[in-house]
Formats: C-alpha cells, structure tokens, sequence
C-alpha cells in the first residue's frame, strides 16, 4: 500500500497488545529514520531512550498521566525523546561540543555545494551562532527560551518517528500526557541529566483489536482547501 493512504488510515493507538512485539529490524529502520531528522543549526538537541523493560516502566508510571499509563505499560516500544536545556547550552563544558558538532558540518556543507565563501568566513559564522546558544538565546529564531526551542526541533524528529512507523505497519500514539515528575524520575534512574528534560514520547506496538475505541472508523481531518491557502 502506498505510504499515503497508510498515512491516512493511521490513528493514535488507544489500546496495545502487550504480548506482540516489534522485531529489531524494524526497529532499527526507524531508528535511522528518526536520526535522519534535520535540526537547527546541525546541533541535534535531542536523543531517544527507548523504554522496554517492565519493571523500568513500572519506576516511571507516576510521571504518565492517567490516562496513558495502561498504554505505556503494554506498548511494545516507549519512545521518551530528551532535549538539552538551556542549562546544556550555558555550561562551559559543553562549548566545544558544540564547536566541533558546527565545524565538522560546516566542512562538509562547504565541500558538498563548493561555497564561494572562505572555509574561515563559515567558521567565524558557525561560531558566532554557537556563542549565542551560550549566552541562552538562539539569534536565528523567534524563541526566546532555549528549552523550548531544542525541544520543537525533537518534534521534528517525532513527524519522522510517526511516517517510518506507519510505513512499517506499526501502531503508534504521540503522547503528550506525562508530568514533569517524568524527568525527575528519569534523572533518578540516572537516565538523563539534570540539564536534559522530556519534550515529547511515542508508544509504539501493536494494536489490541479487542479493545481500541476507533477500530473501523474514517481518519476524519478538515478539507484540504480549509486548511492550505496558495497565493
């Protein structure tokens, strides 16, 4: 089927069923999917834990909202994408990180299009914006807070998550319903660091046919021309 009209069946998996699980092939596929993800900047600011293990997942349960604790405890894979804070980015330490992430971009930016301009003009440009990712504010972009501007760029990353797990016919809920005790759990289990926090996760399995809500009904979306206007 084309990938489209998979696209248009999909729904947000309301029900998993906790004893099918996904292979690691198919894991791996969207892993690579996902990390093909393009970021500002070429900082990638966020990474995935993928959480698999039950009794992890019962350690984590209080940082899920009601509604959603049944599904992360029976999906096959929890996707938890963590993001720098601006604490990550005002840290000395991380400074030349984030130096030789920009110039060994930059380089292969430079080679890839034969640029007219100097190696030394990019990297004076490169480190120019790193500098203003120190001092918290990303000049490139209408965010203020840099917290949340790294964590939009991990929504990117989820649209991707999203395609390559449909392509696959793998059922999946982007999720928005966790607390902020969610990264305080994780820093517990030594899982992130206090300069990280959760921005988004993704369930991914799949589906209990024999309790899911929306099983047989219409993916129901406003007509395109309501939405897209060309000029």
């Amino acid at each position: 089927m084309e990938l489209l009209e998979k696209l248009k069946k999909r729904k947000a998996t309301k029900a998993y069923n906790s004893n099918q699980k996904i292979d690691q092939e198919t894991l791996n596929y969207i892993f690579e999917f996902i990390n093909s993800a393009p970021t500002s900047m070429g900082v990638e600011h966020w990474r995935v834990l993928d959480i698999k293990d039950s009794n992890l997942r019962k350690k984590l349960l209080d940082g899920f909202m009601e509604g959603n604790k049944q599904k992360f405890l029976d999906s096959s894979d929890a996707l938890i994408f963590v993001t720098k804070n601006r604490e990550w980015f005002t840290d000395p330490k991380n400074y030349q990180k984030l130096k030789e992430i920009g110039e060994a971009k930059s380089k292969a930016f430079i080679k890839e299009f034969n640029l007219k301009s100097t190696e030394a003009e990019i990297m004076a440009k490169v480190n120019e914006e790193i500098e203003s990712l120190r001092t918290g504010k990303n000049l490139n972009v209408l965010v203020d807070n840099i917290t949340e501007w790294s964590k939009r760029q991990a929504y990117i990353a989820l649209g991707y998550a999203l395609v390559a797990a449909t392509f696959k016919n793998i059922n999946s809920t982007p999720m928005e319903g966790f607390k902020k005790k969610l990264t305080e759990l994780l820093i517990k289990e030594n899982l992130i660091s206090k300069h990280e926090s959760v921005a988004v996760c993704l369930l991914m399995g799949y589906i209990d046919n024999t309790n899911h809500p929306t099983i047989g009904k219409e993916q129901i979306r406003i007509n395109i021309k309501e939405k897209f206007l060309i000029k």
